[in-house]
């Protein structure tokens, strides 16, 4: 068999292509069959343009090891077919400086993302990807979960940026499905975690059931402008920014998580540099974090709806999700 089904994204839009080539593994690769994969606002945004990728999307799975690079093959290496694995998204060719002290391959400037810029995704039967992206995925761990760990970690990477005091107030503005993960780990450091969302938005009662508060965005930025010492953006909205920056206290932090293709609306530079708001970008985070709190329950994820489609049905898949923004949408190849 040399051909798989894909959901890819080509310049005259998205498409199933049932005769997609299956990768073959290069040096220090592996190929994993695909056992689920999530739909995020990412890969929404990667369909309107943001990017200007074309190939396979997808960057959130959980998948089986199929085969390795044949240099491994030889060595009693830790990573066999079979095993049960997630996998970092930023991809770079090994070398060297990969093991230098402080390099960081999430801002290498010549590696790849998977199913978003220069890799393809994992909205296909197939993936290959570098093997030192991948972690094994404990027994304890459903794939309904292990299928989260992207998301999760990317949670995880704001309390490795900002140290979380007890005391701090936090606002995480946008009650999506990153929403409620992020305000589910800064819950773990603060009980002064408001998650704020709109109207029209979902999910205030799984946030309210696990003990954090909630609010509507127009209502809050009434109540409690300029209060917040942190404000996580990850509402996916050209708004948000804006009304981060006036919740958020005078010297105080705007963590952005939001990517989306466009521009944001319009925002007081000024009003920003004389109030000394600190922003701070926020992007891939640890794995092995995410895992940890996968395997211990400390993060649920199972409380976000899920709709999960088979790959077959991708091009449903991806208009239910942009009509359904605060349930998680799966594909099942």
């Amino acid at each position: 068999i040399t051909k798989m089904k894909a959901l890819v994204n080509t310049p005259s839009g998205i498409i199933l292509d049932a005769n997609y080539p299956i990768p073959e593994p290069q040096v220090g690769e592996a190929r994993l069959k695909i056992i689920l994969a999530g739909i995020c606002s990412t890969d929404l945004e990667i369909s309107e343009g943001y990017k200007g990728f074309y190939g396979v999307l997808g960057h959130e799975f959980v998948g089986i090891i199929d085969k390795v690079s044949s240099e491994h093959l030889e060595h009693p290496f830790e990573w066999k077919p079979g095993m049960r694995v997630v996998s970092e998204i930023n991809c770079v060719a090994e070398g060297p400086k990969v093991c230098e002290p402080g390099y960081c391959r999430e801002h290498d400037p010549k590696r790849t993302a998977v199913g978003i810029f220069g890799h393809d995704g994992a909205f296909a039967e197939y993936l290959c990807v570098p093997i030192c992206n991948l972690y094994r995925v404990p027994d304890e761990i459903q794939d309904e979960l292990a299928v989260f760990t992207e998301p999760l970690a990317a949670a995880c990477r704001i309390v490795e940026q900002i140290h979380v005091k007890p005391t701090h107030h936090i606002a995480v503005l946008g009650t999506g499905k990153l929403g409620v993960l992020i305000a589910q780990v800064l819950f773990m450091y603060t009980p002064n975690v408001t998650a704020i969302g709109r109207a029209s938005q979902a999910n205030f009662d799984i946030l309210e059931s696990l003990g954090i508060q909630t609010a509507l965005v127009e209502l809050e930025l009434e109540r409690h402008r300029h209060e917040y010492d942190m404000v996580v953006e990850c509402s996916g909205s050209s708004s948000g920014f804006r009304s981060a920056v006036d919740l958020v206290k005078n010297q105080g932090v705007i963590v952005l998580k939001t990517t989306i293709h466009g521009l944001v609306d319009q925002v007081n530079l000024t009003d920003i540099a004389v109030r000394e708001i600190r922003i701070v970008g926020s992007r891939c985070g640890p794995f092995a974090a995410a895992l940890e709190l996968l395997r211990h329950r400390r993060v649920d994820p199972s409380r976000i709806p899920q709709q999960i489609f088979p790959l077959e049905k991708g091009l449903d898949a991806l208009e239910y999700a942009r009509s359904h923004r605060s349930k998680k949408v799966i594909l099942r190849p």
